[in-house]
């Protein structure tokens, strides 16, 4: 009769196990937000680091093809005069000249700042979700096995002083082993369930619908994308002029000239071409970090809502726990018969 009663409370014990599987869901989700997220932080730098370097390169390709725009107060000129024949200003007109926008040969990098403030708060999330997902946590097991090594060292003084046998098992008795690993199992459980009451603390300070992070960012890159697109724009267009002139130029101008103009303008042209890959991959990357990020909050709710793949994927889990919960306690009882 005890035996059986036994059985019955090992079963609900593991039914309730089971039912802990949605937990192992949330942490593996929130592995996803930050993984995704350290990646989009780094390829947003990235990014960035390409909008800087071409800034740059069309400054320096301005200041080569005309020396106007290297003078003080220089101003872009709206419309470029590229038939001018005369020497300066086709591209380029200094202080009291025809209308255009200012001209900074400065670098962007203070301009980025609120581009850069995201993807540091992006980083700093992925950082604090990989800090939960990572964290190590006590072994309630160790604590069992120190509890146990005192016990037997007062067993030991036990039987010196009162000449009794010994009363516990050895520490490599099978029991201690059953024991010692059930006790392991449960503490797995309990560390997922401080993971995830973690989670949920981290989140609740940014309310879903109220984090500026992932719409901001795309914001600030879509920008930045647009400069990039007119620098392109800019270094591809005098790298034709460039061309146009060697071949047209009377009399000719020398063959490696011309050559150097041509290979210079068809680099330009793939460099552009590849440049303009970048920024759809990183904004549907930015998107991916975002609809994971809403899954996670999704299941971190108490009762979620699951799909159909997310309920498949919490059974296998309950299936899997349940198998090790059932070995673990078949364990400790044939251990304790003697079997």
């Amino acid at each position: 009769m005890f035996r059986n009663r036994s059985w019955i409370g090992a079963t609900g014990l593991v039914i309730a196990l089971g039912g802990c599987a949605t937990n192992a869901l949330r942490v593996e989700y929130a592995g996803k937000v930050a993984e995704q997220g350290h990646v989009a932080a780094v390829a947003s730098r990235q990014f960035l680091g390409k909008v800087e370097a071409s800034r740059r390169a069309a400054n320096i390709a301005l200041v080569t093809a005309d020396a106007a725009c290297g003078r003080p107060d220089a101003r872009l000129r709206t419309e470029p005069e590229l038939v001018r024949t005369t020497n300066g200003g086709a591209l380029c007109s200094g202080p009291g000249g025809p209308a255009g926008n200012p001209l900074s040969l400065k670098p962007l990098t203070d301009q980025l700042t609120p581009a850069l403030t995201l993807i540091e708060a992006l980083s700093s999330y992925a950082d604090a979700l990989t800090q939960i997902v990572e964290a190590k946590p006590a072994d309630p097991a160790r604590q069992f096995e120190d509890a146990f090594t005192t016990a037997k060292a007062a067993e030991g003084l036990f039987v010196a002083v009162l000449n009794k046998h010994p009363v516990l098992p050895a520490e490599d008795d099978k029991r201690v082993a059953a024991v010692k690993d059930f006790i392991g199992y449960l503490g797995e459980l309990a560390a997922q369930q401080d993971k995830v009451d973690q989670l949920r603390k981290l989140v609740a300070k940014r309310p879903e619908g109220e984090d500026p992070i992932f719409s901001a960012l795309r914001s600030q890159i879509a920008i930045w994308e647009n400069s990039r697109k007119g620098d392109e724009v800019l270094l591809l267009g005098l790298a034709a002029q460039r061309m146009q002139h060697a071949l047209n130029a009377a009399p000719p101008v020398a063959s490696k000239e011309r050559h150097d103009a041509m290979v210079d303008f068809y680099a330009r042209s793939d460099a552009a071409e590849t440049a303009g890959q970048l920024y759809p991959a990183l904004d549907h990357l930015l998107v991916v970090v975002a609809e994971t990020d809403k899954d996670l909050r999704r299941v971190l709710k108490a009762d979620p809502h699951l799909s159909r793949t997310e309920r498949a994927r919490v059974a296998e889990i309950a299936r899997q726990r349940v198998v090790r919960a059932l070995s673990a306690v078949t364990a400790i009882v044939n251990a304790f018969r003697g079997t």
